[in-house]
């Protein structure tokens, strides 16, 4: 869930609320016990009910989603970013969900309290059940609407692309060694990266019967584990990698920015340097 969102549901509960407990006390006197019962016993179930079949379809949703990445390894990462904001909704879904089961629970446990400051905090109780089941309705058709969006795929690949470049653009201010590039030129040399990513995991004699079709999500976590490259420069090929993958995925990129271009140069300056590295010290053992 975006920060706009989230904004919204958080004015949405607080004006409900507000509006609620003003206007909402007349409205609940008028209720008579078996109303108060059924409204406030039933408005939880329907809710729960409503959250266990969302829950059990984003389960098949994540299944479908991973199987997509198992076929295409290009889908990892965007798949990994996506499955992040998905949970951090759900997360948010479940704590409106709760709240407002809480809260029907309080009204009816409440209701037949006869002193006045009970009834008062039954009227307060009433609002936020009320406050909490509508943002917690609307937080659900939202979460429902994002994981059945047909380009949700190409959305978040936008969201990766434009994070990586703020991020060697804000890494690089004072730095402009690299004109941009078009970005075929950048996937031609991203793709000779790879390829002497696995040309040094052949060199070091290694065989990975998980990796046949040479992956380079796998290649790195070899290179790295092996000690063969640095954290740094795994880092800057794994931005490479989920830039490039977001590429793939995402709409039209005619050109690249200095920053991508400054990075892929860099990184294969330090693979070069790293692995000559390496040989010479295999060789002193």
């Amino acid at each position: 869930m975006n920060k706009k969102t989230g904004y919204f549901l958080l004015f949405s509960i607080f004006t409900l609320s507000l509006a609620s407990i003003l206007f909402n006390r007349e409205i609940y006197e008028q209720l008579n016990e078996n109303k108060i019962l059924y409204l406030y016993s039933l408005l939880p179930q329907t809710l729960g009910a409503i959250y266990g079949l969302t829950i059990t379809g984003y389960i098949f949703f994540i299944g479908n989603q991973h199987n997509k990445a198992t076929n295409d390894p290009t889908l990892h990462d965007i798949i990994d970013e996506s499955d992040k904001e998905q949970f951090s909704a759900l997360k948010t879904l479940s704590i409106l969900v709760f709240l407002s089961i809480l809260f029907c629970i309080s009204t009816l446990f409440l209701h037949n309290k006869t002193e006045p400051h009970f009834e008062n905090l039954s009227a307060i109780t009433v609002s936020f059940a009320n406050s909490f089941a509508i943002a917690a309705i609307i937080s659900n058709f939202l979460f429902i609407i994002n994981i059945i969006d047909p380009t949700s795929i190409e959305k978040t690949s936008n969201k990766i692309i434009k994070k990586i470049k703020n991020q060697e653009k804000e890494n690089n201010k004072s730095e402009n060694n690299y004109g941009s590039m078009p970005t075929s030129q950048f996937l031609k040399e991203y793709h000779a990266l790879e390829e002497l990513a696995r040309n040094i995991i052949n060199d070091s004699g290694f065989s990975d019967k998980n990796n046949k079709s040479g992956s380079s999500r796998l290649n790195l976590k070899h290179l790295h584990a092996s000690g063969m490259i640095k954290n740094t420069t795994a880092q800057m090929l794994g931005q490479l990698r989920k830039y490039r993958n977001a590429l793939a995925h995402s709409e039209p990129v005619e050109h690249v920015h200095t920053s991508m271009n400054r990075l892929l140069k860099a990184t294969q300056e330090n693979l070069n340097q790293e692995h000559e590295a390496w040989v010479r010290q295999r060789h002193l053992v």
